[in-house]
């Protein structure tokens, strides 16, 4: 009875594993494995079959005597599973899945990551699988990279939900944002002190992917991105409050913009920042303190991932003084 089930769990084994050579999901290999296990353990007929297969062969013969899979069958298994894999990408993009793009590639990198481990741990370090490990972590990482471009994305405020806004007419929240997190804070701060909010309007694209890194450029360079021209009379407000996001570790660029053409003409400022490192930034807010010509009123440093905030500064004028 024992060796029937052997031959049973075998053959189910068998199929599986030969499946699993262009079913990106199914792993081939260890099926293989353990046919040959059950197979040694029920018949040797159905061994000697299995052993002199081409299945065999090609996929298990060298890694059973501790050789590891031969380059061929590596490349061979990789560009099937990268194909079909961009076929999914592709499918799934053309129909606006983008959560589904964003699993399949983190899963994908995951998974390839954890079989070349497995290998290493089995066989001596080799050029190929080490190849494949940084294939598989570069997969993983941009299914990461993609799924934070995705909560960023579909990140949304609403004007409506904050209706104290624009209660006090003699202080302005002034903010530029890219994917919402800075619009928050500053809907929240006008929220809480009545003010009313303009918006910095870059006059170059910052939305989306393109957006990011043509941002990141002026971000690396510490230029200042050109806006559309400031509609609002700064000098009829007794108080600002600048929101800001961080690009590449400094002031993002339309902020330095707006800064520019504001100089001299806001009577007291306070700022708001919002970024992803832990950092408080404070040399942020000292170029905005030399852009505009004044000092500071206070600092707000919010570390903010994927919507979630963490305040970790906070100065009040005393402070600031000294």
């Amino acid at each position: 009875m024992k060796k029937i089930l052997y031959m049973i769990l075998g053959c189910i084994s068998v199929g599986l594993g030969a499946a699993g050579v262009v079913i990106p999901v199914l792993p081939t290999v260890p099926f293989l494995m353990f046919a040959a296990f059950c197979f040694a353990g029920s018949s040797k007929k159905l061994d000697r079959w299995f052993k002199n297969t081409k299945l065999y062969k090609e996929n298990l013969a060298d890694f059973a005597a501790g050789r590891g899979m031969t380059k061929k069958t590596k490349c061979r298994i990789m560009t099937s599973v990268t194909l079909l894999m961009s076929v999914g990408f592709i499918m799934m993009g053309l129909k606006g899945i983008v959560f589904g793009c964003v699993v399949l590639g983190g899963v994908f990198g995951v998974t390839l990551m954890l079989w070349i481990c497995i290998q290493f741990w089995l066989f001596p370090l080799n050029f190929m699988s080490t190849l494949y490990f940084f294939f598989g972590l570069a997969q993983a990482l941009t299914g990461y990279a993609a799924w934070v471009f995705e909560r960023q994305e579909n990140f949304t405020v609403r004007r409506e939900d904050y209706p104290h806004i624009g209660a006090n007419p003699k202080r302005l929240v002034v903010y530029f944002f890219r994917m919402g997190y800075v619009r928050r804070k500053a809907f929240e701060e006008a929220e809480r002190t009545g003010a009313e909010v303009y918006e910095i309007k870059a006059a170059e694209r910052t939305e989306g992917t393109v957006g990011f890194w043509w941002c990141g450029r002026y971000g690396m360079h510490r230029w200042a991105m050109p806006i559309q021209p400031v509609t609002v009379d700064l000098t009829a407000y007794e108080h600002v409050t600048l929101c800001s996001p961080i690009w590449v570790f400094t002031l993002a660029a339309p902020v330095r913009a707006f800064c520019q053409a504001a100089a001299g003409k806001i009577r007291e400022a306070d700022y708001v920042l919002v970024h992803f490192n832990p950092s408080r930034y404070e040399n942020a807010a000292d170029e905005m303190d030399r852009l505009l010509g004044l000092k500071r009123t206070g600092l707000r440093s919010f570390a903010c991932q994927m919507g979630r905030y963490r305040e970790v500064a906070k100065k009040t004028p005393g402070e600031i003084s000294a």
